[in-house]
């Protein structure tokens, strides 16, 4: 007998049947948020061989859109190194002149021309490694539900992102991360307010002609830059080819375009770029666009599949959630019983000292307190720069330069410029970035056009690591070398401007401060200001600030398993504030007479049966079209009542979407 099973073994493989390939041995699954995610790898896992060209292409096109954007950080790692150690500006925008060979201007056009390609290579990347459509069901400001839940017509819902009322609260988050130099970072949401993972699992012909429409207008974008114009203008006068390689080699030794460069590194580096630009994105979207219309008949109907699994989960996570907003059926009933009991309207105080209790929970009372404290140290601290920020904008309009500035202090005023002001879009909101950007430099977390060889600013010295889990961040926090880190930071910013508001103390040498090119003296109105400058108070200010937050921090993070759920982790203060949910509705139901009580039961009745009906309409599409397309055999089961819909963090590697290997190995 065991030598049959080795011959079977042999021919036939294991088997041993696995969950999921017949039906005596289903597969169970919960229908919880992540199921998208897995449904995605079984679809995609069933037509893989199916799309070999487009994901070949695909990965040689982001893995080129990489490299842009690597290069594109070298470049202006660069350019800002130059800027610093020349007697350069501190700020505007000098390409005004009709100067076209000017090599301050040609130099300002570089650095434009980099920091575009890095931000639409950046956008590129993030198109090609997410799903849209998955982002559909997922809020898109954690912030907006508070506001959002309180609508009259009740409905909204994850996938509705017609919000007018609200659409200024996203606009001015966004455009915070363009003041704070940190364009790139996500907005973290929280896990209840994500239904589907956002990394595209299963590519289909809707994303893959999305990114290629995305390329196409950003490579129209590129070319039509003023100094990547230039280089077509020449390539077009010249007899060579943009392919040929002595081309290149002539722009490298400092001919044509490049001719203003110095720096050998610069002419290297700029002359990369603009190669990976206009000859191997231009190769590689095309072989993408032809691969992705000759696999269209496959990707087309994944499309179709994705939405035909999607329409009932998502239908049905929607009912889930109205049942959880309703109060439970349990507490209704109850009311009921002590309303005939007692033949008249309950008003028993016992629900209002449980909800006044909770209120009075000593870790919601101390995060309260704390968050004033905070306010009032940032509101502070803002007040002492607002006329260094006042300056460095003043002289960034009149185009002026500090004499005899450090490289530090140039970096310095280029950084307060654009803290503490509204730009157009939150002037209509009232809502500015306000002291946050300076804050994030002091914890060492670096902007964009910053490296890890950077060592003006920030320091590569304790610098605070991205995306860590709240744990690493907190310890990160705690850890005496970041202390230390930042105290030598603030001790840096405060000495510069010390010494600076030292040279604006008197009038004599305020007016030998600054440097125009029209005028040669000048006095900014807030200069005077600048000599109030407290720096010890500004240090313990911070100082105070920085231990209020850490602890707040550890405060905010602060794990417990959940009581009525299946024993996960969750925040201390999530699980209280759905406490206090529960507590305000069961005061609000005491004060309700006894016809409106039975409305309310029949309403969470019709809730509760609708939840019912659309889970049975999803299990079985759900099953049908899993043993359709993916051979798999599925026994979908319903999450209790009380499963909070959320997304759980993972680190499985089959879990970071098609391109999180490559990702991986470029980070």
């Amino acid at each position: 007998t065991s030598f049959v099973n080795f011959l079977l073994w042999i021919f036939f493989g294991d088997l041993s049947e696995s969950a999921g390939e017949s039906a005596s041995s289903p597969l169970e699954i919960q229908a919880i948020p992540g199921v998208t995610s897995l449904l995605d790898i079984a679809l995609f896992r069933s037509v893989e061989a199916e799309l070999t060209g487009t994901l070949n292409t695909s990965h040689a096109l982001l893995q080129t859109w990489l490299q842009v954007q690597s290069q594109a950080r070298a470049v202006l790692r660069l350019v800002k190194k130059h800027n610093n150690n020349s007697s350069s500006l501190v700020g505007g925008n000098s390409s005004s002149s009709n100067n076209n060979n000017d090599p301050n201007i040609r130099r300002a056009q570089l650095e434009s021309f980099a920091r575009t390609c890095y931000e639409n290579s950046c956008h590129i990347v993030e198109r090609m490694t997410t799903d849209r459509f998955a982002q559909t069901a997922n809020l898109s400001d954690p912030y907006l539900y508070d506001s959002i839940s309180n609508t009259t017509d009740g409905s909204y819902h994850h996938g509705n992102n017609k919000l007018p009322d609200h659409e200024f609260l996203l606009n001015a988050t966004q455009d915070s991360h363009l003041d704070t130099g940190r364009r790139r970072l996500p907005v973290q949401q929280r896990p209840k307010d994500c239904w589907e993972s956002p990394r595209l699992h299963c590519p289909d012909y809707v994303w893959g002609d999305d990114v290629a429409n995305q390329c196409h207008k950003a490579l129209r974008q590129l070319t039509k830059h003023p100094f990547c114009s230039a280089t077509l203008s020449e390539w077009n006068a010249s007899d060579g080819t943009l392919s040929s390689e002595n081309y290149w080699a002539n722009q490298q030794r400092g001919g044509g375009i490049f001719h203003f460069l110095s720096n050998a590194l610069e002419k290297e580096e700029s002359t990369l770029l603009l190669q990976l630009l206009l000859i191997d994105v231009s190769c590689r979207l095309s072989q993408f666009r032809a691969a992705l219309e000759a696999e269209s008949v496959v990707s087309k109907r994944l499309y179709l599949v994705k939405c035909e699994y999607r329409a009932p989960l998502r239908a049905f996570w929607e009912a889930h959630s109205s049942v959880q907003r309703a109060p439970s059926l349990k507490l209704v009933e109850e009311k009921l019983s002590a309303l005939s009991a007692t033949s008249k309207r309950n008003k028993s105080p016992a629900d209002k000292d449980n909800l006044q209790k909770l209120l009075e929970t000593p870790m919601l009372v101390e995060l309260l307190s704390l968050e004033r404290q905070l306010e009032n140290y940032e509101v502070d601290m803002a007040s002492a720069l607002y006329p260094f920020c006042e300056l460095a904008r003043f002289l960034d309009q009149k185009k002026a330069s500090v004499r005899n500035a450090t490289p530090v202090l140039r970096e310095t005023l280029s950084r307060l410029k654009s803290i503490l002001v509204a730009t157009q879009v939150r002037q209509r909101s009232h809502m500015s970035a306000g002291i946050r950007p300076l804050l994030l430099d002091f914890q060492g977390i670096p902007r964009d056009d910053e490296g890890d060889d950077y060592e003006y600013w920030t320091r590569s010295r304790g610098r605070r690591p991205r995306g860590t889990r709240d744990e690493e961040d907190l310890a990160y926090l705690q850890d005496p070398k970041t202390k230390e880190a930042i105290s030598m930071r603030v001790q840096q910013f405060v000495s510069d401007l010390s010494v600076f508001a030292k040279q604006m103390s008197k009038d004599s040498q305020r007016k030998n401060t600054f440097y125009a090119e029209k005028k040669g003296d000048i006095d900014p109105p807030t200069a005077s200001l600048c000599g109030k400058f407290d720096g010890e108070l500004f240090k313990s200010l911070f100082e105070d600030w920085y231990h209020m937050a850490v602890k707040q921090h550890g405060i905010t993070t602060a794990r417990q398993t959940e009581i009525d759920g299946d024993g996960a982790m969750v925040y201390k203060i999530d699980a209280l504030a759905e406490e206090i949910r529960r507590a305000e509705m069961a005061a609000s139901m005491s004060m309700v007479a006894e016809p409106a009580l039975k409305k309310v039961r029949e309403r969470v009745r019709l809730v509760s049966g609708d939840r019912s009906k659309r889970f049975e309409i999803l299990k079985e599409s759900l099953e049908d079209l899993c043993l359709r397309e993916m051979d798999l055999h599925v026994c979908l089961r319903m999450p209790p009542t009380e499963k909070l819909l959320e997304l759980k963090p993972t680190n499985l590697a089959r879990m970071r979407g098609v391109f999180g290997v490559a990702m991986a190995k470029f980070k």
